[in-house]
């Protein structure tokens, strides 16, 4: 009869031994699954802030097209008015120079040569 229990005492130390060994290793994952949370979600945080700073950027960058492409419009419209301007003053000035030949030719001070 005892034998039989020592081998139950020998067969509780082995059971509470089990378990304290799984308790251990249960503890253990439970900390490394936690740390990797932490760890996930800390760059998480950061892939939303670079996400916004990119989206922050690209706003920026159509802003910044946006008022290129009304500058150069505002450019282009002030050289079609000078170009306008340039060609009423050409025809003007052809204009002048056939009324005076005509105003020669008329009197007949044309210079022969």
């Amino acid at each position: 009869m005892e034998a039989f229990q020592t081998a139950i005492e020998q067969q509780k130390e082995d059971t509470l031994d089990i378990t304290a060994d799984m308790m251990r290793q249960y503890k253990g994952m439970q900390e490394q699954l936690l740390k990797k949370v932490a760890d996930l979600e800390a760059e998480n945080g950061q892939l939303k802030k670079t996400i916004e700073e990119r989206d922050a950027d690209i706003v920026k960058l159509q802003q910044e097209k946006e008022q290129n492409k009304k500058s150069s419009d505002t450019e282009i419209l002030q050289y079609q008015h000078k170009m306008e301007e340039m060609q009423v003053e050409f025809a003007q000035m052809l204009r002048e120079t056939l009324d005076r030949m005509h105003e020669r030719l008329a009197n007949g001070t044309f210079n022969k040569s």
